[in-house]
């Protein structure tokens, strides 16, 4: 089992994770009555798809990271609003007392337009308290209480909004350390019931054997195993298709296979297709093109067909 720098137990992309949990779910839910003595129980797949949808649930990092932008953005208005209230008061002052005076530097405001949030908010104390001692004197220039007043509003709220992006900050690593914890449970529970099928079937069944192996691949590649039966053709989903994309095929334990992009689920090829001989060891590698997919004319559907009277085994690796 990898263990990467994130503490997570693999290193493949959420999404390949969730797309092999479907895949295993099913080939377990077909063998649980071999797999019965081994503790692949009814209870035991429900209770992993349960894992499944726990780990669904949490928020995405980038739905936090979002939300963080979103606190950000509606402190940064609120510090702008204050910034300009002080200004008005800080001009005023100086127009009533002169830049050079005494009076006007107690308002501490020279350096404004460097101040963050937090600064504003400490200044606004300052600015409130000296505009309200020196209100008589600044009043003919255009000082009002009102204006003094609004300060101490905005001040309450921006505060708020101060607290409300250190919360979606801590709100994102606590969500991503729950997220890596429930992924990890999902994954190893997963991990587990697949090399239980495995040992299981290893010297009953190689076809069944090799399907529950899980390969842990990098977060930019996706895998789907499995077996076509004679004379069928089926269809696998990749995410994010371009023509360049490239795949590794494998044929194994049966006969060879026409590998192709097709306009429906289980269609026929289009202009190309490639044939995969049966060997358990070498893989073969196209790209998308060579496969025939073509964005524009709908040939999109993977396909892998077996002409051939065996059921064989596949694997493919995209990225």
């Amino acid at each position: 089992m990898s263990q990467n720098e994130n503490g997570l137990h693999f290193t493949m992309s959420y999404n390949e994770v969730l797309n092999l949990s479907f895949e295993k779910e099913v080939l377990l839910t077909r063998d649980q009555a071999d797999l019965a003595a081994r503790g692949i129980t009814v209870a035991r797949i429900t209770a992993f798809a349960g894992l499944r949808n726990t780990f669904m649930a949490v928020p995405q990092d980038e739905t936090m990271v979002a939300l963080i932008t979103v606190a950000i953005n509606s402190r940064d208005a609120v510090a702008t609003s204050m910034q300009i209230a002080i200004r008005e008061v800080v001009g005023i002052a100086k127009n009533t007392f002169g830049d050079g005076s005494a009076d006007y530097k107690t308002f501490m405001a020279s350096d404004l337009s460097r101040m963050n949030a937090a600064d504003l908010s400490f200044l606004s104390v300052t600015i409130v308290s000296r505009g309200n001692v020196y209100l008589a004197q600044m009043a003919p220039k255009g000082l009002t209480a009102a204006m003094l007043a609004a300060i101490t509003t905005l001040k309450t709220s921006l505060d708020t909004k101060i607290k409300d992006v250190e919360t979606a900050q801590a709100n994102q690593l606590i969500t991503t350390q729950n997220r890596h914890v429930i992924a990890n449970a999902f994954f190893d529970e997963m991990k587990a019931m697949c090399d239980t099928a495995q040992v299981y079937y290893v010297d009953r069944n190689k076809l069944k054997a090799e399907e529950y192996v899980i390969y842990d691949t990098a977060g930019t590649q996706q895998q789907r195993n499995g077996s076509v039966l004679p004379e069928a053709t089926i269809s696998r989903a990749f995410d994010a298709v371009t023509p360049d994309m490239q795949f590794k095929i494998k044929a194994y334990d049966g006969n060879d296979l026409l590998v192709y992009f097709s306009n429906a689920d289980a269609g026929n090829p289009g202009t190309a297709s490639v044939t995969v001989i049966n060997n358990a060891t070498d893989y073969k590698v196209v790209t998308a093109t060579q496969l025939g997919y073509n964005g524009t004319t709908g040939f999109t559907h993977f396909c892998i067909k077996n002409s051939g009277a065996l059921e064989t085994g596949y694997r493919v690796i995209a990225e």
